[in-house]
């Protein structure tokens, strides 16, 4: 471990002194290997280390925004209607967001 002195009170640092030096051989073993991660159902690990999921859909996922005018009753989707406050800081669905974003009404 390292050659700091720890103090008599650090009981996790003397635990943790003493298991690396039980394990010191083990350790150093495995010091230059690699963890490598093996895919579940729809997930494609390449050796570039990018992970690709297919086939996995995120229900509710949200994006935050802020509209450029005051949007009153606006109607979006079935049943679902919604009012905008200008410069006010909004969490809504991922369509809704592309939605006003193609209108030109998200604030950058």
């Amino acid at each position: 471990m390292s050659s700091k002195r720890i103090s008599s009170r650090d009981t996790t640092a003397k635990k943790a002194a003493e298991l690396y030096e039980q394990h010191a051989e083990e350790l150093e073993g495995r010091s230059g290997s690699l963890t490598t991660i093996s895919g579940g159902p729809g997930v494609t690990v390449d050796p570039v280390g990018a992970v690709e999921v297919s086939g996995i859909t995120v229900e509710g996922a949200k994006k935050r925004l802020r509209v450029n005018d005051d949007i009153i009753d606006m109607t979006f989707g079935k049943d679902k209607h919604y009012t905008f406050k200008r410069g006010v800081i909004y969490s809504v669905p991922t369509d809704l967001y592309n939605h006003l974003e193609e209108c030109g009404l998200v604030y950058h």
